[in-house]
């Protein structure tokens, strides 16, 4: 099953701020739900979909985008790993401008694409 872009972002932005989803992705067998992506992220006015999920999640917040520095996330979650996802001063010049990130955050026995969609306020 494909979720487009609309169903993430309807699906993001109509959860409440506080929850967080976990134990998604699109490899069942890698402790996924068969979904493409489900939001695992701070709530909005981000979406953060990480793909072949085991209850990993990004914590990132608006005035990281703001300041525009590069930054380094641990990825954790409740998973029992992490992954570092870095993203560059010219990935949040991007991410300001409402375009989506697509992203990979590398492991030693895999690694997870991450889709950050931020809505930038108006």
């Amino acid at each position: 099953m494909r979720v487009t872009r609309k169903q993430f972002l309807n699906f993001a932005l109509t959860s409440t701020a506080a929850a967080t989803v976990f134990g998604c992705g699109d490899d069942p067998e890698a402790g996924g739900d068969g979904l493409a992506c489900s939001d695992v992220g701070p709530g909005p006015p981000f979406a953060v979909c990480i793909g072949s999920n085991h209850q990993h999640a990004l914590d990132i917040t608006e005035a990281d985008v703001t300041a525009g520095v590069a930054k380094t996330y641990e990825i954790r979650g409740g998973g029992t790993h992490g992954h570092e996802l870095v993203i560059t001063p010219a990935q949040f010049t991007r991410m300001a401008a409402g375009e989506t990130l697509s992203l990979v955050a590398p492991g030693t026995a895999h690694d997870h694409t991450v889709d950050i969609i931020y809505t930038p306020p108006e």
